[in-house]
């Protein structure tokens, strides 16, 4: 059952985000305000998660472009031959 309810959850996080993200965050918020004056280790452990999760958000859409190589990665530059002439 737990596991139907999180791949709910999972397909339907973007649109979620996008369509209602002003009262996401509003509501998030104040959850947040009152983890952390009422318990901050739940607080510390709940940063440790989102970090990680935003990680993943940022490796997957920030960046560059589509058909653009990954970040870090070179292009290949052709370089031409130098011709050696053997002296006489």
């Amino acid at each position: 059952m737990s596991g139907l309810i999180l791949n709910a959850v999972k397909t339907q996080l973007p649109m979620l985000i996008e369509k209602f993200e002003p009262q996401i965050q509003a509501g998030l918020r104040s959850s947040l305000k009152t983890m952390k004056a009422q318990h901050p280790e739940q607080a510390a452990l709940f940063l440790t998660n989102w970090n990680k999760l935003n990680a993943a958000v940022n490796s997957e859409l920030a960046g560059a472009p589509m058909g653009a190589p990954p970040m870090g990665a070179r292009r290949r530059v052709k370089r031409t031959r130098r011709n050696k002439r053997s002296s006489k």
